[in-house]
């Protein structure tokens, strides 16, 4: 199984999807304050990557919806006059970017 390519198209309708939305300041905050480390392992297909949140590790390839609640249950509360809906998108988009930069982008080397 090889990487999967996202077409102009496909990279266009996922922008569109959290267009107006997003809370910049919470996405913000959370690009600084979540480390991410990703490690190239050779009998992997896929980086392994992880996010630190609150100390502890989380793998990025988990599901997007655990990965929103640990996000949200860990920092939801750091913005109180944010909506739920809101911070769930942010939070969605700052997954959904993680992904992209480490699965989906020149991760690999070329051979």
């Amino acid at each position: 199984m090889g990487r999967l390519i996202l077409t102009e198209d496909d990279k266009n309708d996922i922008k569109l999807q959290y267009q107006g939305s997003v809370d910049k300041k919470f996405y913000d905050f959370l690009k600084s304050n979540i480390e991410v480390e990703g490690r190239n392992v050779e009998y992997f297909e896929k980086p392994f990557v992880l996010m630190y949140v609150d100390g502890k590790s989380r793998l990025l390839s988990n599901s997007k919806k655990y990965l929103v609640n640990v996000l949200l249950n860990a920092y939801g509360d750091d913005f109180p006059n944010l909506n739920d809906a809101s911070k769930r998108l942010t939070a969605k988009k700052y997954i959904d970017e993680l992904k992209k930069q480490y699965f989906y982008e020149d991760w690999f080397p070329k051979t």
